[in-house]
């Protein structure tokens, strides 16, 4: 059941952010250049934000969380506007090409890693 649902949501999360990315190029020169980003992220905070009532979520943060939560919420944004930009105004092929190669960098670079490094 969890193997499933966890399936079905990486599809559809392929499915949106190609989806995303191709209709933010079409959209994106016909708005004038207008970075959608801002407003998605607005609505889907707004949405979220709504789902806490529903909930009724209570919470209560220490301040040492306050720093990683700024990062988590900047970095994400600044690498989708950077995203966006080069969807927009390059090459589709070569950013795809160089996202994809990313995580096999990755792979790659922490074979080299000795593993006592990631014991926690």
């Amino acid at each position: 059941m969890v193997a499933g649902l966890a399936f079905l949501s990486v599809t559809i999360a392929a499915f949106m952010w190609g989806l995303y990315t191709v209709l933010s190029r079409m959209w994106g020169t016909l708005a004038g250049g207008v970075i959608a980003l801002p407003f998605v992220m607005l609505l889907s905070s707004l949405v979220l934000f709504g789902l806490r009532f529903w909930f009724n979520e209570v919470s209560h943060f220490p301040p040492e969380v306050y720093l990683p939560l700024a990062y988590v919420l900047a970095v994400p944004y600044v690498a989708n506007v950077c995203w966006d930009i080069g969807t927009r105004r390059g090459s589709i092929t070569l950013l795809s090409l160089l996202a994809d190669g990313l995580p096999w960098a990755s792979t790659y670079r922490s074979k080299s890693v000795p593993w006592h490094y990631y014991r926690v």
